[in-house]
């Protein structure tokens, strides 16, 4: 038998694959996690790794000042 907390946890896992892991064909058929993370390592001249530490760091402290483009 399920209950809610299952359903939960389903509905977020499912949210984390569709946003962070799925190919997604409009960006070339990279996750969107990479592509972010690709697109500000170039925009401000970071490494990939270390442009995901500064997205980790930003999201982590609520500092984050990431334009979002929505497609």
């Amino acid at each position: 038998m399920r209950t809610i907390t299952d359903d939960e946890e389903l509905t977020l896992d499912w949210v984390h694959w569709y946003n962070n892991e799925r190919l997604h064909s409009a960006l070339g058929n990279v996750p969107p996690e990479e592509y972010e993370q690709t697109h500000y390592a170039q925009t401000i001249g970071l490494s990939t790794e270390n442009a995901a530490e500064k997205q980790r760091h930003d999201s982590r402290d609520g500092s984050c000042s990431k334009t979002r483009t929505y497609w």
